[in-house]
């Protein structure tokens, strides 16, 4: 078995990114909606609050996404095309993937890359609120949770923040881009 970071790992940049960029572009989001993220981007860019803050305040408008299935398949015909090479080379059926980014937001991509286990945020997609960040070291919280304290086989990451799972793996691999690995254990 492999786990896997997602964002910077399997995927070439950041998911929350691109998709917020996908509705502003694509989706009929409300004005107060688009003031709202626009005042959080403000509060975080003057470091009143912090990355985890400003992350739950940016999915106020998933709730009047008419068909968010639907949309989350239309994004992914976009950005399928940024999950990195070296992912299908290396794929195992029981791969798990652990990520901070909101469950509703990979699961369509999870599907398609056939991952055995999706762990990630969860969000309320009738509020838009998400629920503590599967990050640093609530990813191992969250893998125990579901594997009790098992070893697996390579782990693959990009982050420092990341790195709580090193425990778990016989081997570590620091993604530095598409097919280019550092062992870090």
């Amino acid at each position: 078995m492999n786990v896997y970071d997602f964002d910077g790992t399997i995927l070439h940049g950041d998911t929350e990114d691109y998709f917020r960029e996908y509705a502003e572009k694509n989706l009929k989001i409300k004005f107060r909606h688009k003031i709202q993220l626009k005042f959080f981007d403000l509060l975080y860019k003057l470091k009143i609050i912090d990355e985890p803050h400003y992350r739950t305040h940016m999915y106020t408008y998933v709730p009047y996404i008419p068909n968010l299935q639907q949309t989350m398949k239309d994004f992914w015909d976009i950005h399928e095309k940024d999950v990195y090479s070296h992912y299908h080379k290396l794929h195992k059926d029981d791969d798990v993937v652990i990520s901070a980014t909101p469950r509703p937001l990979l699961e369509e991509i999870a599907k398609r890359l056939k991952i055995g286990t999706l762990i990630a945020t969860e969000m309320d997609i009738t509020t838009g609120k998400i629920g503590k960040k599967c990050r640093s070291e609530e990813k191992v919280v969250r893998y125990n949770e579901v594997f009790h304290e098992k070893m697996f086989d390579d782990y693959y990451y990009d982050k420092d923040h990341d790195m709580y799972l090193l425990k778990y793996a016989k081997t570590g691999n620091r993604v530095l881009g598409d097919g280019q690995f550092k062992k870090e254990k």
